[in-house]
């Protein structure tokens, strides 16, 4: 807390520290386990270093890569689209294919829970037409 609001406002223009640290973090300070003292963060940058100003010059911010590098992974993304379109079309066909079949099975599964009904009712009425059956059980 001391640090946010004694220091921070003498070392950066953001008031939050989350975003100082992003800062830091863009221009390739790591983190590092401090072995005294579990209270503090410390954070280091191989360029940074007392009494060499000099060092500074080569901390570059990281992140996004530059336009010519962005153009160069364009091909990679082309093939990487067109890979991912064809294969979208295909899997859109199997899924129409596997719906036809779905249907097709279903409409068979009814058919014959139709004739099993109709095969059923058939035997039911039969067996109540014919009073030999009914003596059969009877006994």
């Amino acid at each position: 807390d001391a640090f946010v609001k004694n220091t921070l406002p003498t070392l950066s223009k953001t008031k939050e520290y989350s975003a100082f640290i992003r800062q830091l973090n863009i221009y390739g300070f790591v983190k590092v386990k401090n072995e005294k003292n579990d209270d503090t963060e410390e954070y280091y940058n191989c360029f940074f270093k007392r009494d060499q100003p000099n060092l500074m010059g080569f901390m570059k911010r990281t992140g996004k890569a530059s336009r010519s590098e962005s153009r160069l992974n364009w091909p990679s993304i082309e093939n990487s689209i067109a890979f991912l379109s064809n294969s979208n079309f295909r899997l859109s066909n199997e899924v129409g294919l596997l719906r036809e079949r779905v249907d097709k099975q279903e409409r068979t599964i009814n058919g014959l829970l139709e004739i099993l009904s109709r095969v059923f009712r058939s035997g039911i009425q039969n067996m109540k037409m014919d009073p030999s059956y009914s003596q059969q059980t009877v006994d």
